[in-house]
């Protein structure tokens, strides 16, 4: 099998190539992943937080949505995308989030693959003083998904042969609706981002049960 760090570094170069290619775009219409903490005017309803459609434990907090383990990776890359555009300031930490994310780590990547790993999901999670005033104004997230696809780039880069055993990439699309409190008044945003999510999971050469992550996107590859 070829090193991981190989394939990490692989993913990284098609990451930026398509951030280029976006750049580059004057008409570009895809939906990039947004700050849960985004603000827009509305009415709050009267519904309580929605659980996210996600299954099996992936960390050991109390009462914290988790991660599917499963070796489907259309369904693991919807609930990595469940997982992080539902969180909620009110009831679980920055901390909480991060270790559980990362404990979903693909278990064979290199010590470098994981700092990789460990960089992007730093990118997903805001920092200690952000997530404070997030919990301060009461905030919290729904996410609904719409839609999840193989991105053509890495459909070309597994044709090519350039892929890793069991390495797989999804994007999932759907909308997320945060709700929050801003100078007493209950607001809502919405926003329809879009999560490029990274996997290996079950194959031929692959040392894995079910699916594990390796990227966590920061652009979306098309």
């Amino acid at each position: 099998m070829k090193h991981i760090r190989w394939a990490v570094a692989l993913l990284i170069v098609v990451v930026v190539v398509v951030a280029v290619a976006l750049a580059a775009s004057d008409g570009d219409e895809n939906v990039t992943a947004t700050s849960p903490n985004a603000a827009a005017t509305g009415t709050q309803p009267t519904m309580e937080p929605a659980t996210p459609t996600v299954t099996a434990p992936a960390t050991e907090v109390p009462g914290m949505p988790t991660i599917a383990r499963t070796a489907d990776p259309d369904a693991y890359a919807d609930s990595v995308a469940a997982f992080v555009f539902s969180m909620d300031p009110r009831a679980f930490g920055s901390e909480d989030y991060r270790a559980a994310l990362l404990a979903e780590a693909d278990p064979t990547m290199s010590d470098s693959g994981l700092a990789d790993l460990e960089l992007m999901v730093d990118e997903r999670i805001q920092d200690a003083t952000q997530w404070a005033r997030m919990r301060a104004n009461k905030q919290w997230s729904t996410w609904s998904s719409t839609a999840v696809w193989e991105p053509q780039t890495w459909a070309e880069v597994v044709t090519d042969g350039l892929a890793e055993p069991g390495w797989v990439m999804r994007n999932v699309t759907g909308t997320q609706t945060t709700y929050y409190v801003d100078g007493g008044e209950a607001r809502t945003a919405v926003s329809e981002p879009t999560l490029t999510v990274g996997m290996r999971c079950p194959a031929a050469g692959a040392d894995v049960d079910r699916c594990h992550l390796t990227l966590l996107g920061t652009v979306v590859i098309p």
